[in-house]
């Protein structure tokens, strides 16, 4: 969760605990377990996100306290995200130029309100964190949190969004470039492919 945020701010890009690649089956209901497989389909895959391709296997995150472990709140985003029933994260590593990286992960929730929730909690914790940062809006997801900033010399920017009882993010670091076309190119695609089709999400 805002690991990534503050990683990508910082700079550069740590291993996450995320997943074993494999695609998603039937639809789910809201609050169902997940799995690395049934997560796969929504986060970035090889040529969507503009620059940057995957780097390394995913990998699936079980429990809030290992999400949050290392976070400066950690106690408080682990009991907050329990709350919201945490069913699971699967996370990404992309790769950039110049040695530039980022992220995509995708977290199952309880419900479609819990994550919606989440959403905000996040964006209002990573623009703190991160401040100053510019917002930014992306036009076919009107409800999508997008904002980037400057650290340590690099550029970042980070796209938050909801697809039913999900919280996903695209997130790039760059040395300077503009951030935000590759991150907005990364989620539209996500939501293109995967917002209005039957799965673990919906």
């Amino acid at each position: 969760m805002d690991s990534v945020r503050r990683v990508l701010a910082g700079g550069s890009v740590v291993a996450l605990a995320v997943m074993l690649p494999g695609l998603g089956g039937s639809s789910a209901v809201a609050g169902q377990s997940v799995s690395s497989a049934s997560l796969a389909r929504y986060i970035v895959r090889a040529g969507e996100e503009t620059g940057y391709s995957p780097s390394g296997k995913p990998t699936f995150t079980a429990s809030a306290a290992s999400w949050t472990k290392g976070n400066p709140k950690a106690a408080a985003d682990a009991k907050r995200l329990r709350g919201a029933g945490f069913r699971g994260v699967l996370s990404q590593q992309t790769t950039g130029p110049n040695g530039t990286g980022g992220v995509s992960f995708v977290m199952g929730l309880a419900s479609p309100a819990a994550a919606a929730r989440e959403e905000q909690a996040e964006f209002k914790e990573d623009v703190a964190e991160n401040s100053p940062v510019t917002r930014f809006t992306i036009k076919q997801l009107p409800t999508a949190e997008g904002f980037a900033g400057k650290s340590t010399g690099r550029a970042f920017g980070n796209v938050l969004f909801v697809e039913g009882s999900c919280v996903l993010l695209v997130g790039a670091a760059t040395n300077g470039a503009n951030p935000d076309p590759p991150v907005i190119a990364g989620a539209l695609k996500v939501y293109g492919r995967t917002a209005h089709s039957a799965g673990v999400c919906t």
